[in-house]
């Protein structure tokens, strides 16, 4: 039925820019919303509650976890991360597309879930760009660069697993926009 939104995935390994363009594919696109994760890490300096992530303990996370509260959950680095089954319902009545930032786990977890959606792969056009912005990063040492690039390595593996790859070239930030807007509007027209 039309009345319900499309849940539009978008992973790329860590530094692979998801965040930048969700943020403008919202800016483009203003009745679309974002999909906030709930996670039990500590916030960055700059991120807000209810915007960026939903911040919870861990008691209150595990205590939801076996209410069923999430459609999908993950523990990496010490921190759960978790999207809220509710919260997905009442975005998805209320918005033609709902973008969720989530890893190729999430992803598998969101499809096994049954929620209609339609999945995109960033991939970063090299090694050395990914490098490049993960050692941009506060506190970026050699262990965790290289962690990073060894999870995206595995990452990337997944890609083909996606309905869509877009390549996501350093300074084309508005092409690789575009080449996603054009996947959203084919999508809505075979809807």
């Amino acid at each position: 039925n039309m009345s319900q939104g499309l849940l539009v995935i978008i992973s790329a390994p860590s530094g692979g820019g998801k965040t930048t363009i969700v943020s403008r594919l919202l800016e483009e696109m203003p009745q679309a919303t974002r999909l906030v994760t709930t996670t039990t890490r500590a916030p960055r300096p700059g991120e807000v509650d209810g915007i960026d992530y939903h911040f919870m303990t861990r008691g209150t996370f595990q205590k939801k976890i076996q209410a069923g509260d999430f459609v999908e959950w993950v523990e990496y680095a010490g921190a759960f991360y978790g999207t809220d089954r509710y919260e997905l319902g009442l975005l998805l009545a209320n918005h033609p597309f709902i973008f969720a930032n989530v890893d190729v786990r999430g992803k598998e977890n969101l499809a096994k879930a049954g929620f209609p959606c339609l999945s995109i792969f960033l991939v970063p056009e090299s090694e050395e760009v990914l490098r490049t912005r993960l050692a941009r990063r506060p506190r970026a040492t050699e262990a965790y660069i290289e962690g990073r690039l060894a999870r995206a390595a595995a990452e990337m593996a997944m890609a083909p697993t996606f309905d869509h790859q877009v390549v996501n070239r350093e300074g084309q930030l508005a092409e690789a926009v575009a080449e996603l807007r054009a996947i959203l509007d084919k999508t809505t027209q075979t809807r």
